[in-house]
């Protein structure tokens, strides 16, 4: 009995300290949107969300997140979707990001992203969606963006994979498959070996 006594004993102290040093959850890619952007059905941690405006989205992702213990959350959009969100992060869970297919994009360039990273407006270069533009990160045009990204250990958060069904017949004419291959990213990583880079979707049709 004894023995038994201390081996429960040993269970429920390594339970307590396993519980202790459990890992804190962290979402790397949640869509943000404000009223500008937003687009019905708008993607949520469920699936499609049935909120019919930003603001419906936004409150029921936040609720959803604290409902699943989340401490760290990527959240990506247009730079004012995400200062709106930062601006309603009662909880302070939101690490800024931007969703950007093209380099051109919200009237962005080299000196207005160094400018965004300096203020720290944004700490992730992502959902780069590269793809649906028709290019690919290591393509001549991202590679300004690429360099500063990586000089200022700012990681990239890069589409890859396909998209939904149809894409290249519903907005994006330009989206290819082949442009969703992760060994597209080779040169890249061999080009800037301090990049910090994640792929979305872990190269999903790819795999």
């Amino acid at each position: 009995m004894r023995k038994l006594l201390m081996c429960l004993a040993l269970l429920a102290g390594k339970a307590a300290v396993a519980q202790a040093q459990s890992p804190q959850l962290i979402d790397v890619h949640v869509h943000c949107y404000d009223d500008n952007r937003f687009a019905y059905p708008a993607p949520t941690l469920q699936g499609c969300s049935p909120a019919k405006n930003a603001s419906a989205h936004f409150q029921e992702t936040y609720a959803a997140l604290r409902k699943a213990g989340a401490r760290h959350v990527v959240i990506s959009g247009s730079p004012s979707a995400v200062e709106s969100w930062m601006r309603k992060d009662s909880a302070h869970l939101f690490i800024p990001a931007i969703a950007i297919d093209k380099p051109d994009e919200y009237g962005m360039d080299t000196v207005r992203l160094k400018q965004l990273i300096l203020d720290k407006k944004i700490a992730v270069f992502g959902e780069v969606g590269a793809y649906y533009a028709g290019s690919t990160l290591a393509d001549r045009i991202w590679q300004p963006y690429l360099r500063i990204c990586e000089r200022y250990d700012v990681p990239v958060a890069v589409h890859i994979g396909g998209g939904p069904p149809e894409t290249p017949y519903h907005g994006s004419p330009n989206a290819r498959l082949s442009l969703g291959d992760p060994f597209l990213l080779e040169d890249v990583l061999i080009k800037y070996p301090k990049l910090r880079l994640y792929m979305m979707h872990s190269g999903e049709v790819w795999l």
